[in-house]
């Protein structure tokens, strides 16, 4: 998935168009993806195998997490005695995290939950989890324009997109509180200003700017440079 953008204007026409305890866990681990070194400076992105896809959206969030280290699709079969039954689960996602802990992550509808029956399949496990040191997560959904943006921001992740040489002298050049369209315009000189976007697109992806991700990204966004 990867989308261009030229800048009709500076604030519309953006995206229209090209430019380990006992009894914890058994079985083996599945669908573990192989990885490179990503664009986010000290941390690895995921570059997915054909057994796991992204087909949850919040792959892209916690792949922008500067905490999350790795992400892992249907890591364990958890298994554990529950009552007087002994109980089996598949948690969706893994996370690992910088902090050194894990997270795990099951993914249902938000209109789901209100069924009994699937609110105790995923309350157990958290129970277990919890217990044992673990983080635990029912992903429900996020807010739209922070996820559109983020997908947006995505098509930049893999080093060599755009050359690390135009990225660095557009961090050495950008102002703080600066518009992202004054940004392109002063960046690109006698150039067309969409031509200065893709490094900018990059330093947003990697953290090392930031910007008001809850707000449609647009010429109007306002770039932070990080410490």
């Amino acid at each position: 998935m990867r989308r261009y953008v030229t800048c009709r204007s500076d604030t519309c026409g953006w995206r229209t168009s090209r430019s380990r305890s006992r009894g914890v866990m058994s079985g083996r681990c599945t669908g573990w993806p192989t990885t490179r070194a990503g664009t986010r400076p000290r941390r690895r992105a995921g570059t997915w195998s054909t057994r796991v896809a992204w087909n949850w959206p919040g792959c892209l969030l916690a792949d922008f997490d500067p905490a999350v280290r790795g992400i892992f699709a249907q890591p364990c079969r958890l298994a554990a005695r529950v009552g007087d039954r002994v109980r089996h689960h598949v948690p969706d996602y893994l996370l690992v995290m910088r902090s050194g802990t894990v997270r795990l992550v099951n993914v249902k509808p938000a209109d789901r939950l209100r069924d009994p029956k699937i609110a105790d399949a995923l309350a157990w496990p958290g129970e277990l989890l919890r217990r044992h040191g673990w983080e635990y997560e029912i992903w429900s959904g996020a807010d739209r324009a922070l996820l559109e943006n983020v997908r947006f921001l995505a098509a930049y992740r893999r080093p060599g997109v755009v050359p690390q040489a135009e990225v660095e002298q557009a961090l050495e050049r950008v102002q703080d509180g600066e518009e992202l369209a004054l940004a392109e315009r002063r960046l690109a000189g006698d150039r067309p200003p969409e031509e200065a976007r893709p490094a900018l697109m990059v330093l947003l992806w990697s953290g090392r700017l930031t910007t008001d991700l809850s707000r449609p990204l647009s010429g109007e966004s306002v770039l932070r440079r990080c410490a």
